[in-house]
């Protein structure tokens, strides 16, 4: 039979728990284990990952036209971290070698932040002005890109609001009176373009994604730096004011 006296006693903590006690042990584990996930599981998060996407697009177009704008918003945003999701999916397991425990670790902190989910996701949009020929729709997109980075911090802000009643300058603002039509038009059209772009271009790219990973080991970031492309061009220009010539 056990003796008591062989075990730790228990030990309370105010506002929380000893670290020793059964209950943080198991969070930790379970925060700690590492998943031996094949590429075929990888792709499956990112098809589920879009799916949900769409699922998300759906559900906002429904309150869109019911006029309930402010939850409308929400979900739009939403359906931008989705395709965040399968866009940081693919980005690791294409650049980054996903049987790491280290390189996941660091995969799987960026996959739990809303931030990282908008940042990859609005990548979408830079992708998608490489594959449009028209100038006028290229700049948009670019400058669209440019402005999503720029105000990463107001998209979090707006989503909060756009369920909340907020405080500022010491008054109230209801969901109302901060996410109107015009705001949810903006995210609406985002989400969407969005949306079918990652759907075309992360389909092809895991049908073909053996050979564009051993392009993308060939690939020559030198020519790149000396001859770089219009997109990359205009988008340095809008970020950071300096205007490239090429030779």
């Amino acid at each position: 039979m056990e003796n008591p006296a062989d075990f730790p006693k228990p030990v309370f903590i105010r506002k929380g728990l000893c670290r020793d006690t059964p209950q943080l042990i198991y969070i930790n584990v379970v925060n700690n284990a590492r998943t031996e996930l094949n590429l075929e599981q990888y792709f499956d998060g990112i098809s589920k990952s879009l799916s949900n996407a769409k699922d998300l697009f759906d559900d906002a177009e429904i309150l869109f036209n019911l006029e309930r704008y402010q939850r409308a918003y929400t979900l739009y945003q939403l359906s931008i971290e989705e395709i965040g999701k399968a866009s940081l999916i693919y980005s690791f397991v294409l650049d980054k070698d996903y049987n790491n425990e280290n390189e996941f670790k660091v995969f799987k902190k960026s996959f739990l932040s809303h931030k990282q989910k908008t940042v990859s996701s609005n990548g979408i949009d830079l992708i998608f002005s490489f594959l449009n020929n028209d100038v006028r729709i290229k700049k948009k997109l670019i400058y669209q890109y440019f402005l999503f980075d720029k105000h990463l911090s107001q998209l979090n802000d707006y989503k909060n609001r756009s369920l909340y009643t907020d405080i500022s300058n010491n008054k109230f603002i209801s969901p109302k009176e901060t996410i109107t039509k015009e705001i949810t038009d903006e995210i609406k059209f985002v989400a969407e373009i969005r949306l079918n772009v990652a759907k075309v271009f992360l389909k092809v790219g895991m049908e073909e994604f053996d050979g564009i990973k051993k392009a993308s080991k060939n690939l020559d970031t030198q020519s790149i730096i000396d001859n770089p492309p219009e997109e990359i061009i205009e988008f340095i220009k809008l970020k950071y004011g300096i205007e490239l010539k090429k030779d």
